[in-house]
């Protein structure tokens, strides 16, 4: 059964501003994500009960939301993605799970 996806204006804004081949990767491996198909990693120690979803050198970082919604927070360059997202949850700047 596919999941509902919830993208956050940032991640719909950085996909935008892809060039056209990766735009098309990320929105593929995105609604692919509904099927939970892709290169999905459950993440580790601050970022525990976070996933990430790998399209080439870019990171999606998504959580299930009550309702089996999944929610794509933040997306970015995978050399930085980690490091700004927690600096966004701890600034209070996303929701952190509950």
């Amino acid at each position: 059964m596919p999941y509902p996806i919830k993208p956050a204006r940032q991640v719909i804004e950085f996909v935008s501003c892809l060039p056209p081949a990766r735009r098309y990767e990320s929105k593929r491996a995105l609604t692919n994500l509904n099927l939970w198909r892709g290169d999905i990693l459950a993440l580790q120690g601050r970022l525990a009960g976070y996933y990430r979803l790998r399209v080439g050198s870019y990171r999606y970082l998504f959580a299930i939301r009550p309702g089996m919604q999944i929610e794509v927070i933040f997306a970015g360059e995978r050399a930085v993605v980690y490091q700004l997202f927690e600096a966004l949850l701890h600034a209070g700047e996303t929701k952190p799970l509950t």
